[in-house]
């Protein structure tokens, strides 16, 4: 690969972090993707991560001032360990290591007062032998759109100093490939996730903190359970998928450790022909921080903002979109019916001492 016949390639998004040729071992070599979220990562995996996210944004902040406080961020590494490098004519071999990061950072405060999402790439040779020898990759980028970057070509007598730099901090480059302001619905997804990392507490996926009213498993068991009701605000796009929601009408307290906890409502999606609670993808009912809005009077105010911001019907295929849906479920995990009892008819005996079912043992003192 040269700069003429890489800027040719038209149409297509390219990365190209080390371009030549290469071959996989099966016994040493590896490929492997790494995944990271500041809304849910590790300390450690934040403070790796941290480092490499400030310094693409220091090197390729496309205007004056980029933040550094970002609200969120997410990257994905990828990491070539131990790729095999034939040298011609000398029967020799070299390995090859390196890592590129696809970056976004999000910036609810912004220059221009919106909402901004910003994109990055960075190359990182840091694991590369301090001599490369006779080796000349192709090192670069191509947008979309055109905009095109070469850091190394084949054609140069010598590699671009950064491939070799005795500092392997700076064996690494940076490069801003795109931003744009962000959706109502990764705005809300922004502060719903700045709340939970300031009161971890009120973490919905956190099933110790925020214990589930679970639903009924199946569509008959809503329809005879008295503690549910019809939510009966479907759209049209969820009734022509045969989905019907309820919701628990009452709230429920349980003992836990030395307290007692409020269990946090679910909204429970069935579908009609199969009857089964719909426990994953963008018709799934969900974890509720509060269930506020299932007692109001009419239908359309029962609808939860953030699921419609998220996962409406697009115009383009007339289905939500899972990319943008999935930050919804990110926050508001999917129902599911784990734990579910029947109502059951209990009577009993013994004023004034009184066993429940949920192993609760009251006294009562009855005067008069």
């Amino acid at each position: 690969m040269t700069t003429p016949s890489f800027s040719r390639i038209s149409q297509q998004a390219l990365a190209a972090p080390f371009w030549t040729d290469l071959l996989y071992d099966n016994l040493t070599s590896s490929i492997t993707i790494n995944w990271f979220s500041s809304t849910n990562a590790s300390e450690s995996d934040t403070q790796i991560y941290y480092d490499i996210i400030q310094s693409a944004i220091k090197a390729a902040c496309p205007t004056r001032q980029c933040s550094s406080q970002f609200a969120a961020a997410r990257v994905v590494r990828v990491h070539w360990q131990n790729l095999v490098y034939e040298i011609p004519d000398l029967h020799q071999s070299m390995n090859i290591s390196f890592s590129a990061y696809l970056i976004n950072t999000y910036e609810y405060e912004s220059a221009y007062n919106e909402p901004v999402l910003r994109s990055y790439i960075a190359y990182d040779y840091s694991d590369l032998s301090d001599s490369l020898g006779s080796i000349r990759p192709f090192v670069g980028y191509r947008g979309k759109e055109g905009m095109m970057k070469v850091f190394n070509d084949p054609s140069y007598q010598r590699n671009a100093p950064f491939l070799s730099h005795p500092e392997k901090s700076k064996r690494r480059r940076n490069f801003y490939t795109g931003g744009r302001f962000l959706t109502d619905c990764e705005v809300t997804f922004l502060r719903q996730t700045r709340y939970n990392i300031l009161h971890p507490a009120e973490n919905l996926n956190d099933l110790i903190n925020n214990p589930r009213f679970p639903c009924p498993c199946t569509l008959r068991q809503a329809q005879i359970d008295s503690r549910f009701g019809r939510l009966e605000s479907e759209t049209a796009y969820e009734t022509s998928q045969h989905v019907v929601c309820y919701a628990p009408m009452t709230s429920n307290w349980i003992r836990l450790r030395w307290t007692t906890k409020l269990l946090r409502p679910q909204t429970c999606c069935y579908n009609r022909v199969t009857r089964d609670l719909i426990t994953s993808g963008y018709l799934a009912g969900s974890v509720l921080s509060t269930g506020q809005n299932l007692f109001h009077r009419n239908p359309w105010q029962r609808r939860i903002k953030f699921y419609d911001q998220c996962c409406a019907p697009t115009r383009q295929t007339g289905a939500p979109n899972w990319d943008r849906c999935r930050l919804y479920y990110e926050i508001h995990p999917a129902s599911s019916c784990t734990g579910y009892r029947s109502p059951s008819i209990v009577s009993g005996v013994g004023d004034p001492h009184v066993d429940t079912i949920d192993s609760g043992r009251y006294t009562c003192h009855v005067q008069g």
